[in-house]
């Protein structure tokens, strides 16, 4: 299990802090009012215990102290949340988004169905940097490695083609030989992962911490079998579990991956619309700032063996803008591998 390093806050990565006229005036708008948090995952994901656990620490950080709820939107692999929140949330700051992590990367796609410009979303910060698996439930199938995926079919579970469970297999498929199955249709990693138990499908692929942080028995009792690590570098907890992009030989294929890779930054993103006040996106992002670095929070987290790394707007607006550069000979042959 990974030891969590106190996190702190570097010079410059912040936006300006709110001054102490602008922080009355934001407090005075959020004081008695309840800002919802979008979820774009299903009730039941790992994604939502950081959400759940954040919430609390993140009220008392605000200005005003206002209430805090979720509201799960999961559907079309995120996009409905994030579509929700860019084009038909109010543009006050009552309504921010956790939008599943390709928010940024699908739109660099151009995928079907998204009504939103990543690049314009007001980032607010990260809690951590992901790395995901292709995972199956060792009960259900004697595959163990990327080779057995190779020679034996495997079943997994998916949701809608913007989402790393349905996206991950198909780039395996594609560009390293395996013969995954995916079963399409299910609303979020818990309906997903109550098929695994119940035999439906073999397994799914996502956030490393959405195993950990919602099933974190089958971890403890090695009732998973992790084929391949997704990201740049390898997961911690599970050192000896390759990379996918080890098994890939084409090198304008591993460049395919790389990029994919890179939406780590946006594992559990917050986000405000456009058209938010300056004064409390600033506000938003101070507070967020304050919770990640909350020695409640950090302790917490570490308890339950989970990630935490504060990912300032910054880092996230920049990581969208270098995306946004990418050569559209790339983009295209994603575009069909993943037939979007």
């Amino acid at each position: 299990m990974r030891t969590i390093v106190p996190i702190l806050v570097l010079a410059g990565l912040l936006s300006p802090a709110v001054s102490p006229a602008g922080a009355d005036d934001v407090a005075e708008f959020y004081r008695g009012k309840t800002v919802t948090v979008v979820n774009g995952g299903g009730a039941g994901g790992g994604s939502t215990v950081y959400t759940q656990v954040i919430i609390p620490l993140l009220q008392k950080h605000m200005p005003g102290n206002p209430n805090f709820v979720i509201q799960y939107m999961p559907g079309a692999g995120g996009a409905r949340a994030a579509n929700y929140v860019y084009a038909a949330a109010p543009k006050d700051g009552t309504v921010l988004g956790r939008p599943l992590q390709e928010v940024a990367f699908f739109a660099l796609l151009g995928a079907p169905g998204l009504q939103y410009d990543a690049a314009k979303f007001q980032y607010i910060g990260g809690a951590y940097t992901a790395r995901s698996t292709i995972s199956v439930m060792k009960q259900h199938t004697p595959v163990r490695t990327i080779e057995d995926a190779k020679r034996t079919e495997v079943i997994v579970a998916a949701g809608g083609k913007a989402s790393q469970p349905y996206m991950y297999p198909t780039l395996a498929n594609a560009l390293a030989g395996t013969k995954f199955k995916l079963v399409m249709g299910y609303p979020g990693t818990g309906a997903m992962n109550i098929a695994m138990e119940r035999g439906e499908v073999h397994g799914r692929a996502g956030s490393w911490n959405s195993f950990r942080g919602s099933k974190p028995y089958w971890i403890e009792k090695d009732m998973l079998a992790n084929l391949a690590v997704i990201g740049l570098d390898r997961e911690p907890d599970i050192p000896d579990v390759p990379l996918l992009t080890d098994f890939i030989t084409n090198p304008a294929d591993r460049v395919l991956m790389d990029l994919v890779a890179s939406s780590a930054l946006f594992a559990h993103v917050w986000l405000a619309p456009p058209g938010v006040p300056a004064d409390r996106v600033a506000a938003l992002r101070e507070a967020f700032a304050k919770t990640l670095n909350d020695p409640e929070l950090i302790a917490l987290m570490k308890k339950r063996g989970a990630d935490l790394d504060f990912i300032s707007s910054r880092q996230l607006h920049d990581a969208v803008d270098k995306q946004m550069k990418v050569d559209k000979r790339s983009i295209e042959r994603l575009r069909a591998i993943l037939d979007l």
